[in-house]
């Protein structure tokens, strides 16, 4: 699966795909073998030019790895510092409730204070092209209540 841009002329409207200032813009993932398909179905004039242009450093990073919290049980109001490997990452953006759901900063280190027990979700982000890595490392921080005895 993937995502499509398209436009299907087959009423004679002419359309024209804008995207970005005309221009169609996506985040490649390296490795990866990419299809464009192109056809006219109006007999009846110029089917017109098709030019792509692939250019270098609109790269995905790679989804880091690694991802650590010191310390990892806390307690109310405890700060904790979340870190991960991220090599070529501009940045990474933390989340909790999933990879890219709630975000809760961007950073690396990155200091939080849980008020429960949550995973932390972290996602690079190459911050020249805004393309964001696919998955996301994740790392448990528990909390614990203290009562007074």
């Amino acid at each position: 699966g993937g995502s499509q841009v398209g436009c299907n002329d087959d009423d004679n409207s002419y359309c024209t795909i804008v995207v970005n200032s005309s221009t169609v813009k996506w985040c490649s993932v390296s490795g990866t073998v990419y299809y464009i398909s192109v056809g006219s179905y109006y007999s009846g004039g110029s089917t017109g030019s098709f030019e792509l242009q692939v250019l270098a450093g609109e790269t995905t990073p790679a989804t880091p790895t690694g991802a650590t919290a010191n310390p990892t049980t806390v307690c109310s109001g405890t700060a904790v510092s979340l870190s991960c490997s991220a090599p070529g990452a501009g940045a990474v953006e933390w989340f909790t409730g999933g990879c890219g759901t709630t975000s809760v900063g961007t950073g690396n280190p990155l200091t939080v204070y849980p008020s429960s027990s949550t995973t932390y979700y972290a996602r690079a982000k190459n911050t020249t092209s805004g393309c964001y890595s696919p998955g996301c490392a994740s790392v448990t921080v528990t909390w614990m209540l203290v009562v007074d005895a």
